[in-house]
């Protein structure tokens, strides 16, 4: 039924929606929703920081504080949501892991 799942987080693309292990629906705003799903539909789960900001902001110039403050504002979501943390590989890319 279109649900992908990696660590005890799932994503069901029936309803758009992020489910932790218990089933319970994962608020996400439409931003962090998007990221969440590059990093899913990745098979290495691993961003670079210009594929990022190309697919969420095109034509912005200089994107990264935007893509910081995302990343910043979604890790602790995650984290206390999931098994998954957002790794950082500075400067370059992110990858979401298993912990």
């Amino acid at each position: 039924l279109g649900i992908v799942s990696f660590g005890n987080l799932s994503l069901c693309a029936s309803d758009n929606c992020f489910y932790d292990e218990h089933h319970q629906r994962i608020r996400l705003t439409p931003l962090q929703y998007s990221l969440m799903e590059m990093f899913f539909q990745s098979s290495s789960h691993l961003l670079s920081k210009s594929e990022i900001c190309e697919t969420l902001w095109p034509g912005k110039d200089n994107a990264e504080e935007t893509l910081y403050t995302l990343i910043r504002r979604l890790k602790p979501v995650i984290e206390s949501n999931s098994n998954l943390y957002i790794k950082t590989d500075r400067g370059r890319a992110y990858r979401l892991v298993q912990q």
